[in-house]
C-alpha cells in the first residue's frame, strides 16, 4: 500500500491513483494519509482531506486521536478541514474530545480560536 502513500508535499501523482481507490482499499492507511494534514499549508494537504472525508465513522478512531493528542495544529487542521465535514454521527462520536476544547481549551488552542470553532461546530448538530 505504500504506493499511495504521498511521498513528498507536491505528489500528485499518487493523489490521483487515491482518487481512484475504492473507498475500502483507503481505509488500511487513514493513519499514514492524516499525516500530511499536519501542515495544511502543503499543497496536497487540502486534497487529501477531499478524499478523506467519505470515509466519515471509519476515521473516527484516527482522528479522536488526533484530535485528543498534543499537537493543537494539527488538530486544529484536522477540526477544520475534514471533521467540519463529517455526518453528525461521527461528529457525535468525537464529542468528548471536542467538548474538551470548546470547555476546557490549552493556551494554543485558544490562540488558534480552536475552541469557538468547535462551540460553534456543536451547536450546529
Amino acid at each position: 500500500m505504500d504506493e499511495f502513500i504521498p511521498s513528498n508535499k507536491m505528489d500528485y501523482y499518487t493523489i490521483e491513483k487515491l482518487r481512484k481507490l475504492p473507498y475500502n482499499e483507503i481505509e488500511p492507511i487513514i493513519n499514514q494519509l492524516l499525516e500530511w494534514v499536519e501542515d495544511i499549508n502543503w499543497p496536497i494537504a487540502k486534497e487529501i482531506c477531499q478524499i478523506l472525508i467519505p470515509l466519515d465513522l471509519k476515521l473516527v478512531p484516527s482522528l479522536k486521536k488526533i484530535v485528543g493528542g498534543k499537537d493543537e495544529v494539527w488538530a486544529d487542521n484536522c477540526i477544520r478541514y475534514i471533521v467540519k465535514w463529517l455526518s453528525e454521527e461521527a461528529i457525535r462520536e468525537l464529542s468528548p474530545e471536542l467538548e474538551r476544547i470548546a470547555f476546557y481549551p490549552s493556551e494554543d488552542e485558544l490562540e488558534l480560536e480552536l475552541n469557538i470553532f468547535v462551540l460553534q461546530l456543536l451547536r450546529s448538530l
